[in-house]
């Protein structure tokens, strides 16, 4: 819950223009609805991350180089190996990968937002 206090006082704070970015949460934090879901390979990734973003007076990313082949960055569906079910045990090895923001994204928040500022 201390999390969730922290992420709605940067969400909330009184800034002209502000974006969150997060993974998914779970429902049950209850936390408001994103503005935007991207992807790294809409940012020349070969890789899936869905990451969110929260913006406030700042506007949705544009994809700057979509790849059609990509992996799961993340391992999903790892519980449903046992019965059968496809999975994917994914490209990171450790909480500091996982949290990577990918440089393809970081480069289209600098030039789309920058130019704004």
């Amino acid at each position: 819950m201390a999390a969730k206090a922290f992420f709605e006082a940067m969400l909330n704070a009184a800034c002209k223009r502000i974006a969150v970015e997060n993974p998914t949460p779970l429902k049950v934090y209850g936390l408001p609805e994103a503005t935007q879901s991207i992807q790294p390979y809409q940012f020349g990734h070969p890789f899936s991350k869905r990451t969110l973003l929260w913006l406030k007076n700042l506007p949705c990313l544009m994809p700057t180089n979509i790849i059609t082949s990509y992996k799961p960055y993340l391992p999903s569906n790892t519980g449903g190996k046992k019965r059968g079910q496809s999975y994917s045990i994914g490209i990171s090895k450790n909480a500091k990968e996982s949290s990577k923001t990918f440089a393809g994204v970081a480069d289209a928040m600098a030039k789309q937002w920058g130019a704004i500022l």
